[in-house]
């Protein structure tokens, strides 16, 4: 783009000769041109960086680079959970449903969550209750699935970790993102924010098709 730009300007004056005499600016500024190509290559960088006759320069990004997916399977969200957020299609096992879980905490996908949860011990309300609390309230990474023990074809347990920390977390409501104020997160002796490796363990069942939480429990 650069080199034709020098020739285009050169055929302009060229039009411009016969009346306006300039057989000498066009004879220099060819001139100019053939000396430069004679320069050596260290030389014709520098010209290029002054002059602006060098490559054209790389377009300007146009976005931010797409972010793997919390579940920790280093594959784009938009490829990985995002199908089972928006109800595209069904986890295929216990592994999927786990870590499909834990990206909508990070995510804020509320329903997903209640969908996929069908614990007994703990009313409805109480569950949304915490789901929501939790997804707002804190940052959880870092998931590492340590085993996975089918016990049936149809149900499994699994256990896991992951880290956990409070922190003021953006989430999205309804096609919106809202920012939402966590308590003030526990700190450490230096003022860093604490973080918690927590452990689990828990029991999924295929039902109607689809991988549900059953049971859950913490570890030491």
């Amino acid at each position: 783009p650069a080199l034709g730009g020098f020739h285009s300007y050169i055929a302009k004056m060229k039009s411009l000769q016969a009346t306006n005499g300039l057989h000498c600016r066009v004879d220099a500024l060819r001139g100019a041109r053939l000396r430069a190509m004679a320069l050596p290559r260290a030389k014709l960088t520098v010209l290029a960086a002054t002059k602006g006759f060098g490559s054209a320069k790389a377009p300007p990004s146009t976005g931010k680079a797409p972010q793997t997916c919390p579940c920790g399977s280093k594959i784009v969200y938009r490829e990985c959970c995002e199908q089972y957020h928006e109800g595209k299609s069904k986890t295929a096992n216990i592994e999927s449903t786990l870590r499909a879980r834990f990206s909508a905490f990070s995510k804020g996908e509320e329903d997903f969550l209640l969908a996929t949860d069908k614990r007994t011990n703990v009313s409805a309300d109480q569950l949304k209750r915490d789901i929501t609390y939790a997804a707002n309230n804190y940052a959880f990474t870092g998931l590492k699935i340590t085993s996975i023990e089918e016990t049936s074809p149809s149900s499994g347990v699994a256990k896991f970790q992951y880290n956990s920390k409070q922190a003021t977390k953006e989430r999205r409501t309804n096609s919106r993102t809202t920012k939402e104020k966590a308590p003030e997160p526990e700190r450490n002796l230096d003022g860093s924010i604490k973080v918690n490796v927590v452990r689990e363990k828990s029991t999924f069942e295929l039902r109607d098709g689809a991988w549900v939480l059953v049971a859950s429990e913490f570890e030491s």
